[in-house]
């Protein structure tokens, strides 16, 4: 088996491409829909929404990881510097 490619080289392709950014887009577009969520149901029933703000960002934080680092490190460890020399780009 021929040698992968790093994970900085998968990560500069990722991010050559748009639906990579799109990706991260929609999770950052989740996250403030979801704040705004917690504040109109916390408004509504009178309530503190700390807890359930803390609970989402940190779940937030977490997903947003995964979104960021996920498809890199499947296309590092999926792609040989050969394949990646071809322009064959696998892992998504």
């Amino acid at each position: 088996m021929d040698k992968t490619i790093s994970w900085g080289q998968a990560w500069a392709h990722c991010a050559s491409t748009g639906s990579y950014w799109a990706w991260i887009a929609i999770f950052f577009a989740v996250g403030l829909i979801g704040l705004l969520v917690i504040n109109a149901a916390a408004k509504r029933a009178n309530k503190d929404p700390y807890v359930a703000k803390l609970v989402w960002c940190i779940l937030f934080v977490f997903l947003l990881a995964l979104a960021v680092f996920m498809r890199p490190s499947q296309v590092a460890a999926n792609t040989s510097q050969a394949e990646a020399a071809k322009g064959l780009w696998l892992g998504y």
